[in-house]
């Protein structure tokens, strides 16, 4: 499945979430292991855009990425560029 950029409306306050790692099911030294966290990312991507088009919480270094947890409830956090290109690639 190819990874769809989504609509920067969609990355609301109510549903960033700063501890996705806890909702990936990840430990914070899991969330540390870049091979682990990419592998994550990948299974549990639904949409990304890139950050500076965001009206909350917008960065310019980074990535927004939309997942969804194992209650299939999308949540969304900043993801660096360069490492989300590598995910990006490799799908």
């Amino acid at each position: 499945m190819k990874a769809e950029t989504a609509d920067p409306e969609l990355f609301t306050w109510y549903n960033y979430e700063p501890d996705f790692g806890q909702r990936m099911g990840l430990s914070f030294a899991d969330t540390l292991e870049l091979g682990k966290m990419k592998r994550e990312i990948a299974r549990r991507l639904v949409g990304y855009c890139d950050g500076s088009r965001l009206s909350v919480r917008p960065r310019n270094d980074s990535y927004a990425v939309m997942l969804e947890d194992d209650d299939n409830e999308k949540f969304w956090f900043h993801y660096p560029k360069d490492s989300f290109d590598e995910i990006i690639e490799r799908r």
